[in-house]
């Protein structure tokens, strides 16, 4: 005989989970980003590679026309070892500058 306080879990609804995790499984399970990822073109001036950055990315910084020479982009190369199987490393980073 069954406790007046016990639930029957004989009859759970079904879950279809081919569409992925419900939304509210999913922002427990794990972080979720914004992610703006862009494929800019090189140009090239006479001395020196140009690189544009997208609108999308300097309004999420508040870059604007007035501000632009408060920020940097810092390049970040790393190089392994000659004899080493590792590959190169590139960071690129927005910095505000002071």
């Amino acid at each position: 005989m069954k406790d007046s306080n016990e639930k029957s879990h004989d009859k759970l609804p079904k879950v279809d989970y081919t569409k992925g995790l419900p939304p509210e499984i999913q922002d427990a399970l794990e972080e979720q980003y914004y992610v703006v990822k862009k494929d800019v073109k090189l140009s090239w001036d006479g001395r020196q590679f140009i690189v544009r950055i997208p609108s999308e990315i300097t309004s999420e910084y508040g870059v604007t026309k007035e501000n632009r020479n408060d920020y940097r982009v810092r390049f970040e190369l790393k190089k392994p070892n000659p004899k080493s199987n590792k590959e190169m490393e590139l960071k690129v980073e927005l910095v505000k500058w002071s």
